[in-house]
């Protein structure tokens, strides 16, 4: 039976971030008892009971930025000489009434982003551990709450301090632009959305209890002692095999992946099921599988009982394929993806129905199992996951800090130059080791070299940290008129223009007779960021590469026509603003919409700070200068004359900061990332928000999911100082889409 993938258009308008936003229960375990007892229900970190959220929010809070004590004279306000007496992120353990970041141990009314031990009513993004009764994303443990997890922490680019004083060595984050996600080019059910996401939670390794890093989701006991619990009908496996992308057969549409599908009798483990409880996200073990509950299909009474199966099944690989695609940093897995389709007899409304239960496999009783052999055990899944952060972070240490042109080309002539297309005489008995990332991000020759799906991985895998934009494609690819057409992988990218560019790392890393080793010397960047129509030895792009059309692959971004100039000449005044920066817009439209003016004629200072004055004063020039409705002034250290005076009336006014006490407003203290975040935020509305985790949690999820993020920082550090170009980065994107 040949199967059919779905291939629906994303709605327009529809964002799914990839940070957690509407999460099953971390993946409870169903096991037999070894004394026929009931089934037992349980958290993978050993708690019983209770839903474990999958995801979890970012711990650390902005720093307290250093003091402002640029002399120089900026046109974006005044000389800033001073000593700001007040830090975002100060603790307060007076009677304050508004702290920014703050830790409150009075009796604080209105803190943003504190703690508050005492009996303050109003704390945005707060922990309550006293009696406050109407605190936004607060962890309530005044009236017994449940647990919750502790959180994850936010990568920082590396070598950046977060707050602790020390070098932060940057974990790969699985975070990525919505651009990025082949599943927001879909249009899933829920179930399915949230299985996805439950795989992306299950292996970011952020919790010993990872469900598809830990042993034992792949280790099924056979001898485990099973009672009968359910009566099943029947049970069908469906295996989906991901091809070898090595360029060395053509295929076309679902021949892209090889099905299998097989009935079995129901075995002891199917039957000791109780089907009856199952939750969406149960990790079920029993002696015949190992796998994750993800929906079901009523077969009693329904007679569209067969389509409406094939559409679960087209959902959940679709889902499952996808996660493949978009979170190549997951390498530990083997490309096989196995569904068990269980009918069984379930009680509904005190009535007997047949039902279809649809599970994802991590392991079954015939040897299956969706971890790859190289990587048997936790320890070696871990040991593998230590080495791809230390050698991504060895990478980007080496890319230029801004402008996405620059940081692709640099991570093109890292990637061609450190290794070497695979020289192995039969491609096909390599393994999977050279189609993953580790193999390019480690930079890799001779018979271990990678193959194109390695270096097309690792691109991904740099581009995702630099919140750059790419998908990995995969279809037939020529690389002349007259040769072979071939299985391949490549990436599109999309740049700060707002158009996607095709890049052929692989091909850019060109095999010549007689060389061996990383470098060859024909190293280029001829298939680096091209358009559909360039002509590259003698071909176009598009016709060189075609995408496959099977399932959501099928619905890749479309390229822009001709190659990204990122050597354009700038139109600015600024001599340091060149026009392929990824800042450049944001600033031309700051500087036409007299948001700021820069800090001379001449230059716009890109990678100097801002203080909270200046933010302040940027947001409030660029929503057209609105008088503020009152003059009263609770800050001393905001003047009259002072150019942000307006400014920071006006943002009091409107809820988008309170200050750092009761009566100071500190503007001559550093901008974090957070603040300008949380600050936009709260002037648009306080979009999707849903008072969990830290102050800024909501405003980072929003502003990574409205693409705010994109090409900016390598990773997001909420406590780091926000430069220029970021700022005005951040202000362009919030208010202008």
């Amino acid at each position: 039976m040949k199967k059919r993938l779905m291939a629906v258009l994303l709605t327009a308008g529809m964002l799914l971030t990839l940070l957690p936003v509407s999460l099953w229960a971390r993946a409870e375990e169903i096991a037999g008892s070894d004394n026929g007892g009931d089934s037992a229900v349980s958290a993978p970190n050993g708690d019983t009971g209770g839903d474990a959220g999958y995801g979890s929010s970012p711990s650390n809070s902005p720093a307290a930025g250093p003091s402002d004590t640029d002399s120089g004279n900026s046109n974006d306000g005044s000389t800033d000489n001073g000593s700001g007496s007040s830090n975002d992120g100060s603790t307060d353990n007076g009677s304050g009434s508004s702290n920014d970041g703050s830790t409150d141990n009075g009796n604080a009314s209105s803190s943003d982003g504190s703690t508050d031990n005492g009996n303050g009513s109003s704390n945005d993004g707060s922990t309550d551990n006293g009696n406050a009764n109407s605190n936004d994303g607060s962890s309530g443990n005044d009236n017994g709450s449940g647990k919750t997890e502790t959180p994850g922490t936010t990568p920082n680019r590396p070598g950046s301090s977060d707050g602790g004083g020390g070098t932060v060595s940057a974990p790969v984050t699985t975070t990525k632009t919505v651009e990025s996600a082949w599943i927001t080019r879909t249009d899933l059910p829920g179930y399915a959305t949230d299985f996805y996401t439950a795989l992306v939670t299950g292996s970011d390794n952020n919790q010993p209890s990872d469900v598809l890093t830990q042993d034992s989701s792949y280790t099924v006991n056979t001898r485990l002692h099973e009672d009968k619990v359910s009566s099943v009908e029947q049970v069908e496996v469906v295996t989906v095999t991901e091809p070898d992308y090595l360029a060395e057969f053509p295929a076309d549409g679902d021949a892209l992946a090889q099905e299998s599908v097989y009935t079995l009798p129901p075995s002891a483990g199917d039957q000791a099921i109780n089907y009856n409880t199952l939750i969406q996200g149960n990790l079920v073990r029993t002696s015949a599988f190992n796998g994750i509950y993800v929906t079901s299909v009523v077969k009693t009474g329904n007679s569209s009982f067969d389509a409406d199966c094939e559409t679960a099944k087209d959902c959940v690989m679709t889902a499952a394929r996808s996660f493949d695609r978009d979170h190549p940093e997951v390498f530990w897995l083997s490309g096989k993806t196995m569904l068990r389709i269980v009918t069984a007899n379930v009680s509904r409304s005190g009535n007997t129905v047949q039902e279809a239960f649809f599970f994802y496999v991590l392991a079954d009783s015939s040897g299956f199992s969706a971890r790859d052999e190289a990587y048997s055990g936790s320890g070696a899944i871990q040991s593998g996951i230590q080495k791809r952060d230390q050698a991504v972070n060895a990478i980007l240490a080496a890319v230029p800090r801004s402008g996405a042109y620059e940081q692709i080309s640099a991570l093109n002539k890292w990637l061609t130059q450190h290794n070497e297309y695979n020289t192995s005489a039969d491609l096909y008995a390599i393994g999977n080791g050279p189609h993953r990332c580790l193999s390019a991000l480690t930079g890799s020759v001779g018979t271990t070299g990678p193959v194109c799906e390695g270096y097309s991985k690792a691109f991904k895998v740099l581009c995702d940290q630099l919140q750059i934009p790419c998908v990995l494609e995969m279809g037939n690819a020529r690389a002349t008129p007259d040769g072979a057409v071939g299985l391949h992988m490549w990436n599109s990218v999309k740049m700060p223009d707002g158009k996607w560019y095709g890049s052929d790392i692989t091909w850019d890393d060109p095999v010549v007779a007689g060389k061996t080793g990383a470098v060859s010397g024909a190293e280029n960047e001829d298939y680096l960021l091209v358009g559909s129509s360039t002509v590259i030895r003698g071909m176009r792009f598009d016709a060189s590469h075609q995408p496959g059309t099977d399932g959501a692959y099928g619905n890749g971004p479309f390229l822009s026509a001709t190659a990204y100039n990122g050597e354009a000449v700038s139109s600015l005044p600024f001599t340091d603003v060149p026009g392929g920066a990824y800042y450049a817009d944001a600033v031309q439209w700051a500087l036409d919409n007299g948001v700021t003016t820069g800090t001379t004629a001449t230059t716009f200072s890109p990678n100097d700070t801002c203080t909270r004055g200046q933010v302040v004063t940027f947001l409030w020039r660029a929503k057209g200068e609105p008088a503020p409705k009152t003059a009263a002034n609770p800050f001393a250290d905001v003047k009259s004359g002072d150019y942000y005076y307006n400014a920071v009336l006006w943002a009091v006014e409107q809820g988008i900061t309170t200050g750092t006490s009761a009566t100071a407003f500190s503007p001559k203290d550093t901008c974090t990332r957070a603040h300008i975040v949380t600050f936009l935020w709260r002037c648009l509305g306080h979009p999707g928000r849903t008072g969990q985790g830290t102050w800024y949690d909501d405003a980072v999820n929003w502003a990574n999911g409205a693409g705010l993020l994109s090409g900016t920082a390598q990773a997001f550090s909420p406590g780091a100082d926000c430069p220029r170009a970021d700022v005005v980065t951040y202000l362009y994107r919030a208010l202008t889409r």
